[in-house]
């Protein structure tokens, strides 16, 4: 039988090159799931959502309003986790304003089913942040449920016959 004890603290450190594909995958799939979401017309919540929600009253492209809502989260991230997270982070939020702005040039769809579309979006950015989890299981799972209200809230209360133009 496997030892599932947990790992020394020591043996829980990322390598660099462990970094750098994690960022690299869970940009490049957080990107895409964010193409197919806006290729939809669709919204999610966080940061990706408002700022999906801000380019689309303000024609303004995705990726730089992304960027720019999250400069102010990087002073508390500097406090409460430290710089190589705040520099991980600043690489990861980068990185993924400018894959959503390229990957609508070279990838297009023809036809998505919405609730296709909506599902795979969820698949993808779940898989792109599972790549970049860097706090404990528990942490993880009280995040999850912050944004399953976020999202309940959206759904619930976001309707088109309420609040949206048409």
């Amino acid at each position: 039988m496997t030892d599932l004890a947990p790992l020394p603290q020591a043996d829980r450190r990322h390598s660099l090159l462990d970094d750098a594909q994690g960022l690299a995958y869970g940009t490049t799939m957080a990107a895409f799931g964010l193409v197919i979401l806006t290729h939809l017309g669709l919204v999610t919540g966080q940061t990706a959502g408002l700022a999906v929600l801000i380019s689309y009253a303000t024609g303004w492209g995705f990726g730089p309003v992304f960027f720019a809502i999250n400069l102010p989260f990087y002073w508390l991230g500097y406090r409460r986790m430290g710089l190589a997270f705040v520099i991980k982070t600043f690489i990861a939020v980068g990185t993924l304003s400018v894959l959503v702005t390229v990957l609508p040039r070279v990838i297009t769809f023809e036809m998505v089913n919405p609730i296709f579309g909506a599902v795979l979006f969820g698949l993808e950015a779940g898989s792109a942040l599972l790549a970049l989890l860097v706090r404990d299981a528990q942490v993880v799972a009280i995040s999850a449920i912050g944004s399953l209200v976020i999202n309940l809230m959206i759904a619930m209360n976001h309707r088109r016959d309420r609040y949206v133009a048409t």
